[in-house]
């Protein structure tokens, strides 16, 4: 490999002081553009070893880049009161397991399951709002 350099005259000579004779400044033999994204840097990214793992199908379609406020798993989801009238209904009428039920309806399971338990404790408390957890707001 060899390395070129300006001398102080504006011509390019090498590490003796020879000029190069077939050398092109125009063409670089690095492409430098900006990289936006953590995925678009892995995806240029040439591996330092060669990997042999299998990506899932699932996988694949959400490669694209997506807010993280979109995949953040403690993310709190308001359910209104016609989600939970179709979720009982399917409960007692159609006589589906808590999990059957939340799964028809994409709720989560574990919501479900509270609603349930807040059921059979008291039955009119299903579409009562519990009370904010936390520090009250000082007056001012």
């Amino acid at each position: 490999m060899q390395f070129f350099y300006e001398d102080g005259q504006g011509r390019i000579v090498d590490e003796n002081g020879v000029e190069p004779m077939d050398l092109v400044v125009d063409e670089e033999p690095f492409s430098i553009e900006t990289i936006s994204s953590r995925t678009q840097f892995l995806m240029n990214k040439t591996p330092d070893r060669p990997i042999h793992t299998m990506v899932p199908a699932a996988a694949e379609k959400h490669s694209e880049d997506v807010p993280m406020k979109l995949f953040n798993k403690r993310r709190y989801i308001f359910y209104s009161d016609d989600e939970k009238i179709r979720f009982f209904h399917l409960f007692f009428s159609k006589c589906l397991n808590v999990s059957a039920a939340a799964r028809q309806l994409s709720i989560h399971v574990r919501a479900a399951q509270q609603w349930v338990n807040r059921y059979r404790e008291d039955p009119e408390s299903i579409f009562k709002k519990k009370k904010k957890p936390g520090r009250h707001r000082i007056l001012g």
